[in-house]
């Protein structure tokens, strides 16, 4: 099978144990100390899936099966339609929804968000208002 990993490029959720093991393993040559790559989330979770035992990427999505760590804005997942040609997306992702069933109600980050985004996702998300900007 493929490599399974979570999206990491917004940010991680690990547990103190999962980091700790992370921290001791990054000079190790399963871990690519050397690595220069764009795609670290694939890189961490290769390093923390060949360690003994496996630390193993957990199902993040809700109870619905939608996602909550999401690679795109709000506005790229709603539109998002699987090309026929599957892309990395596509290829990457398990049960993966469109449209409004594309993000959970519990979403935890959204990745390639331009700064003048961030403050008004976090109100219309978080603090159901909109700021006039």
């Amino acid at each position: 099978g493929g490599q399974l990993f979570n999206s990491g490029g917004a940010g991680y959720v690990l547990n103190r144990a999962a980091l700790r093991l992370l921290v001791s393993r990054l000079d190790e040559p399963a871990c690519g100390p050397k690595l220069k790559v764009f795609a670290e989330d694939v890189q961490v979770a290769r390093c923390l899936a060949t360690a003994s035992p496996p630390v193993v990427p957990y199902d993040t999505r809700d109870e619905l099966g939608r996602e909550r760590f999401l690679p795109f804005t709000p506005q790229n997942h709603l539109t998002y339609r699987v090309p026929k040609n599957p892309d990395w997306y596509a290829k990457y992702s398990i049960g993966l929804k469109e449209g409004y069933d594309c993000c959970s109600t519990r979403a935890v980050s959204f990745h390639y968000v331009k700064p003048d985004l961030m403050p008004r996702m976090s109100a219309l998300l978080y603090d159901c208002r909109l700021e006039a900007s």
